[in-house]
């Protein structure tokens, strides 16, 4: 994964679950959030590297569907279940590289749909 990737994708989950952001201006490109009682910039948050990382973001992403999504009959449902059951399917194949950019994906979609659902 190119660290350009890496950066913005991290960004998008720290965002997504609400990780205080540090306001260093030195670190605009590669943004710092406080997290685990240290700050890291955005390239060294390990969501894209460890299973620990990324499950509890996982979790959250399945009270999001549960709450936005699932009942619906629409096509932002249909696309955030297509989302949604690809990250499950990359996770139950263990493919970690392949369910971390499910989850950018998936967090994508949510963050341009969210205020849109009915």
């Amino acid at each position: 994964m190119e660290a350009q990737t890496v950066i913005e994708g991290n960004r998008l989950i720290a965002e997504f679950m609400e990780i205080e952001k540090c306001s260093d201006p030195k670190h605009a490109d590669n943004p710092c959030y406080f997290i685990n009682d240290t700050y890291r910039v955005a390239a060294y948050l390990e969501y894209h590297t460890s299973w620990d990382w990324l499950m509890p973001v996982y979790k959250k992403i399945i009270t999001v569907w549960n709450e936005h999504y699932c009942a619906k009959r629409n096509d932002v449902s249909k696309a955030a279940t297509m989302a949604f059951r690809l990250i499950q399917n990359k996770i139950c194949h263990s493919d970690i590289d392949e369910a971390v950019i499910a989850v950018f994906d998936f967090i994508k979609l949510h963050n341009t749909t969210k205020n849109k659902t009915p």
